[in-house]
């Protein structure tokens, strides 16, 4: 059995300067890759992955991975596929935040699957999820939001009816999906936050709950392996057992009382946006997590 997750946008290490998009000339998708690809190549390494992502989201998929005794890996925009053990440096690129994307993908001239493999191709890599999966002898757990199920989409499609059964693509209800896919999709919704067995936290890393909650159900079942239609019903089994969660209602604010609020409370700037967030939507404020970041980001400017 093998777990894959999203990296995380938050890096526990500073990031190196020379690896952000912005300091790239380069427009289009190949000579972008291309000097991406010899910079990530000639940069030091600074940490595991396994330690170099941060928030709940890294930590609720090593958790399931440790639960499970199997190997982690991170599905990465900026690396390719990369084992949580694997020494690497710290960057900013992303295909689901707008200021951290590749150009052409950014302004629609690629899609994230071009990304994906040209990104690989100046790696010399092909495919890199599929070949894991041909190597796997059990399961391989794959819990990606919406924009890395893109990403990686032509990856996984590449593999034989055989060897996607392998296959457990965990998701939010309402992620799209390529058809090809649909037979090893695992859905969750809104319910899994009624589940006492299943990680608590946000959205945003609602995949990576989701994964927590099957690992468990996994470890407690104990049959070895079954086909996914049995992974469903005990899914849905669980689902149907939550209890049900109120949602807080919560003012919205606009751009401007969220900057004065992120001003007030974080005037010197040294609180993380996760944290910053929380306390905002605890005092009873509603922001989406980009905008909020964003947000953030502009209060520490220099005036």
């Amino acid at each position: 059995m093998v777990v894959l997750s999203s990296c995380s946008f938050t890096k526990r290490v500073l990031v190196n300067p020379q690896l952000t998009v912005s300091t790239i000339r380069a427009r289009r998708l190949a000579p972008f890759a291309q000097e991406w690809a010899r910079r990530i190549t000639a940069a030091p390494s600074v940490a595991r992955a396994g330690d170099l992502y941060g928030g709940p989201g890294v930590s609720s998929a090593l958790a399931a991975a440790r639960r499970l005794g199997c190997p982690s890996y991170f599905v990465s925009a900026g690396l390719s596929l990369v084992s949580a053990h694997r020494w690497v440096p710290s960057y900013d690129l992303s295909v689901s935040q707008a200021a951290s994307c590749p150009p052409a993908v950014a302004n629609g001239e690629a899609s994230a699957a071009d990304w994906w493999e040209t990104l690989n191709s100046e790696f010399g890599r092909s495919q890199p999820i599929a070949s894991l999966v041909r190597r796997s002898d059990g399961p391989v757990l794959i819990a990606l939001p919406e924009p890395y199920v893109r990403m990686v989409s032509r990856d996984l499609i590449s593999l034989s009816t055989s060897q996607q059964s392998k296959l457990r693509l965990i998701v939010a209800r309402n992620t799209r999906v390529p058809n090809e896919l649909q037979p090893c999709v695992l859905r969750y919704d809104e319910r899994l936050a009624g589940l006492a067995t299943a990680p608590g936290g946000a959205n945003s890393y609602f995949p990576q709950r989701a994964l927590g909650h099957f690992a468990e159900l996994l470890s407690r079942h104990r049959h070895g392996d079954v086909d996914i239609a049995t992974h469903r019903r005990w899914v849905e089994a669980d689902l149907a057992r939550a209890k049900p969660i109120e949602v807080p209602k919560r003012s919205v604010q606009t751009d401007l009382e969220v900057f004065r609020w992120i001003k007030n409370v974080d005037p010197l700037s040294t609180r993380s946006v996760t944290a910053l967030l929380r306390a905002f939507r605890e005092a009873g404020r509603a922001c989406e997590q980009n905008r909020f970041r964003r947000l953030v980001e502009h209060s520490r400017r220099p005036v």
